[in-house]
């Protein structure tokens, strides 16, 4: 995956904010008491909040949610059918 400026700088939302700052406070609290794996969530919810990736936004990711897009173009055809006996 390859991060973009774009993919950091846009649709900034509250859920991102309130994870980045999380992350900062369960980095300073892992390094007062000098936990590893907390120190890693928070790098990790940095991290997500950033690069606007994760669950936490909705279903499928919120931003990367593959929605069929609507082509007008597409006419419905009429379908032949068989009858096997």
């Amino acid at each position: 995956m390859k991060i973009t400026k774009e993919q950091i700088t846009t649709g900034w939302s509250l859920r991102r904010v309130l994870s980045i700052f999380l992350g900062g406070f369960i980095i300073y609290k892992a390094i007062i008491t000098q936990e590893a794996l907390s120190g890693l969530f928070g790098v990790v919810l940095i991290a997500m909040g950033l690069l606007n990736i994760g669950c936490a936004s909705g279903c499928c990711g919120g931003s990367y949610s593959n929605t069929p897009v609507h082509n007008p173009n597409n006419s419905i055809q009429d379908v032949v059918y068989e009858e096997i006996k």
